[in-house]
């Protein structure tokens, strides 16, 4: 067999070629004999560099293996966005009023995939005595919360102010959650307590 850049058969090397057993590059057939060219030339004159032979360009498959952590399984929400939850800056975790500001906002992380925006729902569940589990509050009205499904529509890099509507019977440690309207896979969580003067 002759190509551009390879020959397939009987024969041995000289100064300018390369030959191997078949075996040893491992090309099955009845053919003994391997040959390449030591150079990027070819084996026909006046005929361009073609995509045949030995060198690293048509042998070496470069290869990326990227590790995106933990499996949704595990319990992780998307891995394309990562969303952070503060009350007061992260300053306090005592709540003195039932219409706390939130601060939110999401950034994309996925390189190949950005996430212009994202829909969350957020939650405030107790944390204490016969209320733990239970849902305590909700989203109130604002710019960032759709009235029709009180889902939170956020834009990635771009903060929003989300106001968490407290039950007014409700006093003791609870539980703000964002998560997936869908998957119900968790974003982000914040623990809170109240101190209302009433």
């Amino acid at each position: 067999m002759t190509k551009r850049r390879s020959l397939l058969g009987d024969g041995g090397a000289n100064d300018f070629t390369y030959s191997f057993q078949t075996s040893d590059v491992d090309i099955p057939g009845d053919a003994k004999r391997y040959c390449v060219p030591k150079n990027l030339g070819t084996f026909e004159a006046g005929v361009p560099y073609f995509h045949e032979g030995l060198s690293p360009q048509e042998c070496i498959l470069p290869l990326m293996v990227v590790d995106l952590g933990k499996s949704e399984e595990e319990g992780d929400g998307d891995r394309r966005v990562l969303v952070e939850l503060n009350y007061r800056g992260g300053k306090t975790s005592i709540v003195t009023t039932r219409r706390p500001s939130l601060e939110i906002q999401f950034n994309s992380t996925d390189l190949l995939i950005k996430v212009e925006s994202l829909k969350v729902a957020m939650e405030a569940r107790g944390k204490d005595g016969e209320n733990k589990g239970e849902l305590v509050g909700e989203p109130g009205l604002g710019p960032a919360v759709d009235p029709a499904t009180q889902l939170l529509n956020l834009e990635d890099g771009k903060p929003v102010r989300v106001t968490l509507k407290l039950f007014d019977d409700y006093t003791g440690k609870f539980e703000v959650i964002l998560f997936d309207p869908e998957t119900k896979l968790t974003y982000a969580t914040l623990e809170l307590k109240t101190d209302i003067l009433e």
